[in-house]
């Protein structure tokens, strides 16, 4: 169960936000994993595991869990059980993240666990990739959150939205740092009705393709792509997905 405790109104916390550092493009949050049948010792443990191996890919930048939990007691926030999308755009926002992972460990019926990892887009507000898995002993467990971060790490797809369109460049908010070169291409697509679960979750979603992009400036952080293909003009808040590198 999520659980979010409010002790500053919505209104002081929006304030407080724009004070935070800004991170770095492509920055994570690995929350503490929730299970209510899970001891709380092995949570945090293999929660730090978790941690650990997404810090040793060394695809994003992970926020330590002690500056998380200052920032969060700061802001009189407390938050535990963090799996579904509202919670994890909320931990996301606080700390400027691009990127939060959220789990869930449930005990089965043969005595073993079941594990799911999600990371969750804040921008979008939507899962850019998943990982299940079950371990049948406490010792599993470790192996198995070291495969969720290989996982997560080699099938996370670069999204981002459209910038600016300046009538035949599109300048995209993603460089370097995420894998994305000078003759990378994106499809650039238009989010034309969306819609969501109880949980915040995008469950249906219908697009129109827009075009695509070879992006012939890169830097860091951000890239300009020069339309390739495509009969609509992109737009600011269009949606693009890295195709090749």
């Amino acid at each position: 169960m999520t659980f979010i405790t409010k002790l500053l109104s919505p209104l002081a916390i929006a304030t407080f936000w724009p004070s935070l550092v800004v991170a770095d493009v492509y920055t994570a949050v690995i929350t503490n994993l929730d299970g209510p049948e899970i001891p709380a010792p092995l949570l945090e443990s293999i929660s730090d595991t978790l941690r650990t191996a997404f810090i040793e890919q060394g695809r994003f930048n992970i926020v330590e869990r002690e500056r998380l939990e200052d920032i969060l007691e700061e802001q009189g926030l407390v938050i535990s059980g963090c799996v579904d999308m509202e919670c994890a755009v909320t931990v996301g926002k606080l700390v400027n993240a691009t990127h939060v992972v959220v789990g869930k460990v449930l005990k089965n019926r043969t005595g073993g666990y079941h594990v799911n990892v999600r990371l969750v887009d804040i921008e979008l507000g939507t899962s850019n990739a998943e990982f299940e898995e079950t371990a049948a002993t406490e010792e599993g467990l470790v192996a198995v959150m070291r495969d969720a971060a290989t996982s997560i790490c080699e099938k996370y797809q670069v999204k981002c939205k459209v910038v600016q369109y300046d009538g035949k460049y599109v300048v995209l908010p993603v460089g370097t740092s995420n894998g994305v070169r000078e003759g990378s291409r994106f499809k650039i697509v238009r989010v034309i009705k969306e819609v969501r679960g109880e949980n915040g979750d995008v469950v249906f979603r219908k697009t129109k393709d827009v075009g695509e992009c070879v992006v012939n400036y890169v830097e860091a952080v951000g890239c300009q792509a020069k339309m390739v293909t495509g009969k609509t003009e992109p737009a600011k808040g269009d949606l693009a997905v890295l195709l090749t590198q």
